[in-house]
């Protein structure tokens, strides 16, 4: 390949997992409460007796069973021998009920009254903080987040470098590499914007679906072939299309020497760590328990923040980038 056709080449470091900072968990529960709060506010407001439950609920109810139903259905027989005239004409009976709005409003005070609510807040919140940091940890944070609160996530760099955001080169972290070249616009100026929301969604799926198929090479190259294709849709004409391997490319590489187990003694200190700060240290010190005891010992309401059965694995990986001229 002539090397003045060449662009630019990157890899950016997506680690296995990425501690969520504990003060946006803390964060997260007070908006959670506030907005419990400000829901029941604005839900008194549009619903505050039962003519508007009739307006806003019972009759666009209604309104889509009716719309949304195919014609040919309205001719079938249920198991319980009802036409669609006779479900119709039931479910419209319940809605109109002047005890089924009756039901809703006192139900719905019941659930936001203050002083029932602030109990279940006390008891949940702190459950609820610690579930989402660990999480993000082991989630989103891996790609979204920077890491050692320095630069930008992985899919900002990778998106910023591919619409020609020079500013991008300030995002780069210790772990990531400027192998060669500047950033490269490789869509339309008027696409960029769109390019770089579509980018972030398209990468954000595709690791996922490569954790949950716990890294297997044939996953990564269904994935990475995904992604080229998809580059290739917002292509300027003078770029090399995209292809896994190719002279240009966008492919997720996996780090498998890295690897750890996410329920193994490292990993399980991390939760801890979490646990620790949200609740007390007998609940914290589970997360530090071998998990052949898990079952025996953590009550049935914790069983959420220690991972499935299989326990899969945590696995650092690079995106690597390159951009070629045709």
């Amino acid at each position: 390949m002539d090397k003045s056709a060449f662009l630019s080449h990157i890899r950016i470091y997506i680690p296995g997992y990425n501690e969520y900072p504990l003060y946006k968990a803390r964060r997260w529960t007070e908006k959670y409460e506030q907005g419990l709060r400000h829901t029941y506010s604005q839900q008194r407001k549009a619903i505050p007796n039962q003519n508007a439950f009739f307006e806003k609920i019972a009759q666009p109810n209604l309104d889509w069973y009716r719309m949304f139903t195919k014609p040919e259905f309205k001719h079938l027989v249920s198991q319980r021998d009802r036409t669609w005239d006779d479900i119709y004409y039931i479910m419209e009976n319940k809605l109109r009920q002047p005890k089924t709005a009756h039901k809703y409003l006192k139900n719905t005070r019941k659930a936001y009254k203050d002083e029932v609510r602030a109990g279940l807040l006390k008891d949940y919140l702190p459950y609820a903080a610690a579930y989402y940091a660990i999480e993000m940890t082991f989630g989103a944070w891996r790609y979204l987040g920077s890491i050692n609160e320095s630069g930008e996530g992985a899919f900002v760099l990778a998106s910023e470098w591919l619409t020609g955001r020079m500013d991008c080169l300030n995002f780069f972290r210790d772990q990531d590499e400027r192998l060669q070249g500047h950033p490269a616009l490789i869509t339309a100026p008027e696409r960029a914007s769109e390019f770089r929301k579509a980018l972030r969604n398209k990468l954000s799926q595709s690791v996922t679906m490569i954790d949950v198929f716990n890294y297997g090479q044939d996953r990564v190259r269904k994935e990475n072939d995904r992604i080229n294709e998809f580059v290739n849709g917002f292509l300027k004409t003078e770029m090399k299309p995209f292809k896994t391997d190719g002279e240009s490319h966008i492919n997720f590489t996996v780090l498998p020497e890295t690897s750890k187990l996410r329920r193994g003694p490292e990993l399980n200190q991390v939760r801890y760590r979490i646990c620790r700060e949200f609740l007390d240290e007998t609940i914290a010190q589970r997360q530090l328990i071998p998990p052949d005891y898990l079952n025996k010992l953590v009550p049935e309401f914790i069983h959420t923040l220690v991972g499935s059965p299989e326990y899969p694995l945590c696995v650092d990986m690079r995106l690597d980038i390159k951009v070629s001229l045709t």
